[in-house]
């Protein structure tokens, strides 16, 4: 029996071994013709023979499905040119979408690598699409999680087809702009030196209006010695750059730090437009707002009880410079907000965010530094200057030691030529002379 057990958890772990994770790289693009509004693009192969086309990842839906040629592409899917594609089922519905939709089935390729190398044809995926056989499709993915049409979302697909091992992903920026989105496995399973699996803490994500959402209850916001405590929601959105606070909170920093910089016409407060959204923001002149200004202001600290962890965010992380100003990036829209937040990719950058599909859950590392990109540019600099400079100093150390090990080594060897030659002539008994004294 024994030997039943382990050869069962060999097959087991062989099957483990055999998933895949499924990396899309994204970066961030404009919407045409759109002030201030952008969206997730990807690319992948469809179809048999392959169509390279380009996507949009999104949070706003769900589910994997595909529209109506986008004018946000250049390239897109034309089902009657692949062998692969069938129809499987009729009158699909999708939440937002009220056309007329099918399930289809079709072929993807993916990268199946952390370095983006390599890419699998993965076949018989179900993607839902509209009725029209004949017209150019654009596929959208959703990364957002509901109680209902679970078998339609990209992830739950990938685990029912036995694609990847389990329901976990993530996404991880390489800057502000673009990153990955890694799918089947946490990251300490396959990045186990820089994440520990003891610093990982989950806890559940929320629902409002019996929809679910990614975010996290935050039971405190701090700052400046103030304390907000009603009740926060932190909804994560990585489809906008800042942080969309409380208007309460973007009056009351207006007055502790701003107003002494509005007085004197180096900042002002300026209404923008973030994704069709009306917000205000502060923006000042670099001409007159330097870094020690900026490491003046308060940081602000969003608590999560339920995880025992704080979020923090200094001065040099929420102004970004751009067309001689630095432009603060937590902004508000005018009037009540409900208590909720909207986490953007400034706090994405900094925490890496761990999603399970399967228990609506949302973790972070708590402990590993690693995989926090704390550092900004400048401190990036900083660091590399510091190298650079104890290289030089190191080098110097080592060529004065050289330099003396040489000179000890030289007059060492001079020293002990001259005492041979007086010690011989001391004990010496003869007498030398010329032969000339003999004529």
């Amino acid at each position: 029996m024994e030997y039943i057990i382990k050869y069962l958890l060999i097959i087991i772990s062989i099957v483990q071994i055999k998933t895949d994770l499924i990396i899309l790289p994204f970066e961030m693009k404009e919407v045409p013709g759109k002030k201030n509004q952008q969206y997730i693009y990807t690319s992948f192969e469809i179809g048999e023979p392959q169509q390279k086309i380009e996507g949009e990842i999104t949070f706003k839906n769900s589910s994997f499905f595909m529209i109506y040629n986008s004018s946000l592409f250049n390239t897109s899917f034309d089902p009657s040119l692949s062998e692969s594609y069938s129809l499987i089922s009729k009158n699909v519905s999708i939440r937002d979408l009220d056309e007329s939709l099918y399930l289809a089935q079709e072929s993807f390729s993916f990268y199946s690598d952390m370095n983006c190398q390599t890419k699998k044809q993965y076949k018989s995926i179900p993607v839902v699409v509209p009725s029209d056989k004949n017209a150019s499709l654009s596929p959208i993915i959703g990364f957002q999680i509901e109680k209902q049409n679970n078998s339609l979302n990209f992830i739950d697909i990938l685990k029912a087809k036995k694609i990847t091992n389990n329901f976990y992903w993530t996404i991880k920026f390489n800057n502000l702009n673009n990153g990955t989105i890694i799918i089947g496995d946490l990251p300490h399973i396959y990045d186990h030196e820089s994440y520990q699996e003891n610093d990982l803490m989950f806890v559940n994500t929320y629902s409002t209006k019996n929809k679910l959402y990614w975010g996290m209850h935050i039971s405190s916001i701090k700052y400046y010695g103030i304390t907000m405590s009603d009740s926060i929601i932190g909804k994560i959105d990585p489809k906008i750059l800042e942080i969309f606070g409380s208007y309460e909170y973007i009056t009351s920093i207006g007055k502790i730090f701003f107003q002494k910089y509005i007085d004197g016409q180096i900042c002002k407060r300026i209404w923008d437009e973030i994704n069709g959204e009306d917000v205000f923001r502060f923006i000042c002149e670099k001409s007159k707002f330097n870094t020690t200004d900026i490491n003046d202001f308060p940081p602000i600290k969003l608590v999560n009880t339920e995880m025992n962890y704080t979020f923090e965010f200094k001065g040099k992380e929420l102004f970004h410079e751009k067309d001689d100003k630095y432009i603060f990036q937590i902004v508000a829209k005018s009037g009540r907000t409900d208590g909720e937040w909207i986490l953007g990719r400034i706090f994405l950058f900094k925490y890496q965010i761990m999603f399970d599909n399967d228990n609506n859950l949302i973790g972070i590392y708590k402990l590993s530094n690693k995989n926090k990109k704390l550092e900004t540019i400048d401190d990036k600099k900083n660091n590399r200057n510091f190298d650079i400079i104890l290289i030089i100093l190191l080098i110097i150390i080592l060529i004065i030691i050289s330099g003396l090990l040489v000179y000890m080594i030289y007059n060492k060897k001079g020293i002990c030529k001259n005492r041979k030659k007086r010690i011989t002539e001391l004990d010496d008994d003869f007498i030398y002379v010329t032969k000339n004294n003999f004529i």
